[in-house]
């Protein structure tokens, strides 16, 4: 996919410790459970968008999303960081999560290791609910040609909103193979690198991005030679597409039976 980079910076602010009084913490308190709540809302709304526009099977990344923030076991564990330190409750958060996040580094699998970008993603949407900013979205349509998203994350919430064709492709700052927003890149079949270290910075000043999923390759301001040789490549990929799909209705025999 190739087209005008729509750079998006989504991670959230990084909060900073502020010393709260006695008399402040039910306050701080309140503001967790009623964050947590407006964002355990927004998961459930993405989780109706999944299931009509992706499938029933990526919905429940944000059912368990919402079950996140309405697990009582994250909210305590804030809460006392927020009573016994006397802090705001965005530091509480980010003190939480960072140790939350170096009991996953200690696992021994994997699979399971690389699900602490569920509660970074889970986090990060609270954090944002927090500081009272919006959801990470962009336009249904650019209306000026092909765009391509270039973000320093991309969590899945974002990536659902990918269906609505507003961009050819996506390439992140953060990212792996097994994440949430890959596996939904790969199900709506749209070009995707993750894990470009300084891509945010490199796409805001240029004109034109090329993102090489098969290749895992994002080039930035490519020639007008390159651009005809991946246009190319994309026409031909369409075409080997097509054949497979005029194909998909035949019988699934061998020749001999």
């Amino acid at each position: 996919a190739g087209g005008r980079p729509l750079v998006v910076e989504n991670r959230p602010r990084p909060g900073v410790r502020i010393a709260r009084a006695a008399d402040q913490r039910d306050g701080e308190v309140e503001r967790v459970h009623a964050a947590a709540g407006r964002a355990a809302q927004h998961m459930g709304e993405l989780a109706v968008e999944a299931a009509r526009v992706v499938g029933q099977e990526y919905a429940s990344i944000f059912d368990a999303h919402r079950l996140m923030l309405e697990d009582p076991t994250l909210l305590s564990a804030l809460e006392k960081v927020i009573r016994d330190e006397r802090v705001n409750a965005e530091w509480a958060l980010e003190s939480v999560t960072r140790k939350l996040l170096e009991q996953f580094d200690q696992l021994a699998d994997v699979y399971l290791r690389e699900r602490r970008v569920d509660l970074i993603d889970v986090a990060g949407e609270l954090q944002r609910a927090l500081q009272g900013r919006a959801a990470p979205s962009f336009p249904a349509r650019a209306g000026d040609g092909e765009r391509v998203l270039t973000a320093d994350d991309i969590p899945p919430s974002q990536a659902v909103q990918l269906a609505r064709g507003a961009v050819s492709g996506f390439a992140s700052e953060a990212g792996g193979s097994t994440s949430h927003t890959t596996i939904i890149a790969k199900s709506l079949g749209i070009p995707a690198v993750v894990g470009v270290a300084g891509l945010v910075a490199a796409a805001a000043r240029a004109s034109r991005v090329i993102v090489d999923g098969f290749e895992g390759h994002v080039i930035v301001d490519p020639d007008e030679a390159l651009v005809q040789v991946y246009r190319l490549r994309a026409d031909e990929h369409r075409r080997r597409q097509a054949d497979l799909l005029d194909q998909a209705g035949l019988p699934a025999v061998t020749p001999d039976g």
